[in-house]
This record gives structure tokens, C-alpha cells and sequence, in this order.
């Protein structure tokens, strides 16, 4: 059965607002990036047909850019009974045709007077 939400919402309220949607089952943060993609994508002429669910949804990770870091992380899991899934092992990598080299100059800091 389909509740309106404005049987919560006082008359009041309503009556202030432009055309409103409440979106009770859209979570806080995946959910709502994931529509705000969608959003963004709707009724373009380029639509390249972004899916609305994604493989990692609501399924926080965690990235080692260490070995000590690796290392906390998989006693971190084992001694919380976590159960994971290992998506890679291995160091990354940048593809060849990505610079290396930053185009911007070295930041050299302004003296200060005084």
C-alpha cells in the first residue's frame, strides 16, 4: 500500500514548497549519487545509457596504498570476522598514455615579510 507523504507533512509546509517528490527508499549516499547521475542523464542526445545500480553499491572499501596499510586492513578484517572480497592484490599501475609529469611548475612558497 502506497502512503502519500504529505499524510506526515503539515498543510503549511506543503503549501510553501514547488512541486515536491520524496524518494523514501533512496538511501543518503549511493542511492542519491546514482540519481543524481541518472538525473544528469536524462534526455540527452548522448545518453551512453549509465546504469542505475552499480556493482559496489552501499558496500564500503577500503584501499591499501601501503604494505603496513594492507596489512592493518587484513588483521583489521580477520579480528572483526569480516567477511570481504579481495578486488586486487597488486600495486597500481598507471596506464602508458597517462603523464606522469606534472605540466603545473614546482609550488614555490611567497616570502614573507615581517
Amino acid at each position: 500500500m502506497t502512503k502519500k507523504a504529505t499524510d506526515k507533512i503539515h498543510n503549511w509546509h506543503t503549501s510553501a514548497v514547488p512541486p515536491t517528490t520524496m524518494l523514501p527508499t533512496v538511501g543518503q549516499y549511493y542511492d542519491l549519487y546514482r540519481l543524481g547521475l541518472v538525473m544528469a542523464s536524462v534526455g540527452r542526445e548522448d545518453d551512453t545509457g549509465i546504469q542505475t545500480r552499480g556493482a559496489w553499491e552501499d558496500k564500503p572499501v577500503v584501499i591499501a596504498y601501503t604494505d603496513a596499510d594492507a596489512e592493518i586492513i587484513n588483521k583489521t578484517i580477520k579480528k572483526m570476522g569480516l567477511p570481504s572480497i579481495k578486488i586486487t592484490t597488486s600495486k597500481s599501475k598507471e596506464p602508458d598514455d597517462t603523464h606522469k609529469i606534472s605540466p603545473l611548475p614546482l609550488f614555490k612558497e611567497t616570502p614573507r615579510k615581517s
